[in-house]
């Protein structure tokens, strides 16, 4: 009976170790925060969003200040149209039409001959922009975790 315990271990960390574990560490999703020009995070209501290669029109109904847009991982950059209104100093209200491009490097990474390859979307940029500044970039690669890739002034 006391060899039990030891026999089960013994079990588990040998299935562990039979094959790889296949985890998705890609992600398509740009995390995008907002602030406004005192460099304050600031929240918009998206009235339309047109994604370049997608059909279709999207919007938010609630002030977001950041937000995940697509890109595709088959091209080398996706085109943005955006109409909102955010709130000048938490307060006045104004509509705005901007457009941006941002561009990437799309790789497939291989973790096992078992798993299914993923891609890895690096070397993010903002080549073409409407706003007053250039977005910056604030982390050049995507990933699942919550981070935010770039930051906008509106």
């Amino acid at each position: 009976m006391r060899f039990l315990p030891v026999f089960v271990l013994v079990i588990l960390a040998s299935a562990c170790l039979s094959e790889p574990d296949c985890v998705k560490a890609g992600t398509n999703l740009v995390q995008l925060r907002l602030r406004d020009s005192t460099n304050a995070v600031t929240k918009a209501v998206f009235s339309s969003i047109r994604i370049s290669g997608l059909t279709g029109t999207y919007s938010t109904k609630d002030a977001l200040s950041t937000f995940k847009v697509p890109v595709n991982p088959e091209a080398e950059q996706t085109s943005y149209e955006i109409e909102y209104t955010y709130f000048y100093l938490d307060s006045i209200p104004k509509k705005r039409k901007s457009s941006f491009t941002i561009s990437y490097t799309a790789q497939n990474i291989i973790v096992s001959t078992t798993c299914p390859p993923y891609k890895l979307i690096s070397n993010l940029d903002v080549p073409e922009f409407s706003f007053r500044e250039k977005p910056l970039v604030v982390n050049r690669t995507l990933s699942p975790s919550e981070a935010i890739n770039i930051e906008i002034k509106l």
